[in-house]
């Protein structure tokens, strides 16, 4: 038995919009919001913000990976839409250059290059 694909990672936000313009900021696209659900895109990618009022804003484990194609240019763009990252970009030992942000959720996100 196997899997065919992920169709969605799904996470529960507290503020609607302000989840929406933060991954907007990062080159996400919004292809739904309902005002209770959401759906952003990055290529064929989703994932799903659903809006509830049982979440704080603590970190939460279980990173979404995403890869980038130049990630100090990616890190300076984060930078500059004002985005404060867990850790500049690094050289990680299994030849990726990293680095993280949170999103306003608490969410971790690790944008990488594999080098």
């Amino acid at each position: 038995m196997k899997p065919k694909s992920i169709s969605a990672l799904v996470y529960k936000v507290v503020d609607l919009d302000k989840t929406l313009a933060f991954y907007e900021s990062l080159g996400f696209k919004v292809a739904e919001n309902n005002g209770r659900m959401a759906k952003v895109y990055v290529n064929w990618f989703s994932a799903e913000f659903h809006l509830t009022g049982d979440i704080d804003g603590s970190p939460k484990d279980g990173p979404l990976v995403l890869v980038s194609v130049d990630i100090d240019e990616f890190y300076k763009g984060a930078i500059a839409a004002g985005h404060t990252p867990e850790y500049e970009p690094q050289d990680t030992g299994n030849g990726r250059r990293e680095f993280a942000i949170r999103d306003p959720n608490g969410y971790l996100m690790v944008f990488f290059e594999k080098k």
